[in-house]
């Protein structure tokens, strides 16, 4: 049965969400409903503290700073589970990182990040923003697309031959020339087949999913 979205009705998100964890790791799939439920009640007091600026944290036992740090945490499940069978191998970093959330009321966002937990999940999916599978709008091809944030300065580029990433500083020796990939392949933004750039994008990919069987690494 699906949560309700009133704070009230759940004191102990913290325990419900470790307990969820747990069972999940212990293969009981039916527990993903359960937390994807949990995962948009999150969201959506993201979306109300945003634009609402509401008062109500997410469960009266937390500090906005809690139920903000648990939304994130959330969202990395999201990802990690978007696919079958999901990354249970994440999963003890979340349970980390849901105990720093519960022992730190006034925990930063950064706080959060610098955790050896958040790191080890970045490790696990790539520095990335997303993931695309796009069609070349001039031959038809289908390609990954890298998506990274623009604080990190970095653009991602597609081995055409085995499909690993290289992460390329802007400002750095290789922004022009992109070195060869370990597998002999070429590093590509845009089409493979005729460097076109202009695509229709067709869907999304987990990074969780993605770095499974693929690798990155950064050209500096």
């Amino acid at each position: 049965m699906a949560r309700n979205v009133s704070p009230n009705q759940h004191p102990g998100l913290v325990a419900d969400i470790k307990r969820l964890l747990d069972a999940l790791q212990q293969g009981d799939d039916s527990t993903r409903g359960k937390l994807d439920a949990i995962y948009s009640e999150l969201i959506a007091y993201r979306d109300r503290r945003i634009y609402y600026k509401t008062p109500e944290p997410c469960d009266p036992e937390l500090t906005h700073e809690q139920c903000w740090s648990l939304s994130l945490v959330m969202s990395e499940w999201k990802q990690m589970f978007a696919f079958s069978p999901g990354r249970v191998d994440g999963i003890p970093s979340l349970l980390a990182l849901v105990d720093l959330v519960r022992r730190t009321p006034h925990l930063e966002v950064t706080g959060l990040f610098r955790d050896a937990a958040w790191k080890q999940l970045v490790q696990m999916r790539g520095p990335v923003e997303t993931i695309i599978v796009a069609q070349c709008n001039n031959c038809a091809t289908e390609y990954i697309v890298i998506g990274t944030s623009g604080f990190m300065d970095m653009y991602g580029a597609v081995c055409d031959r085995c499909g690993n990433v290289a992460l390329i500083d802007i400002y750095g020796k290789h922004k022009d020339v992109i070195p060869a990939c370990t597998c002999g392949g070429t590093y590509v933004v845009g089409c493979p087949s005729c460097q076109s750039r202009e695509k229709t994008i067709l869907r999304e990919i987990s990074p969780y999913e993605y770095f499974l069987t693929h690798q990155y690494r950064a050209a500096k």
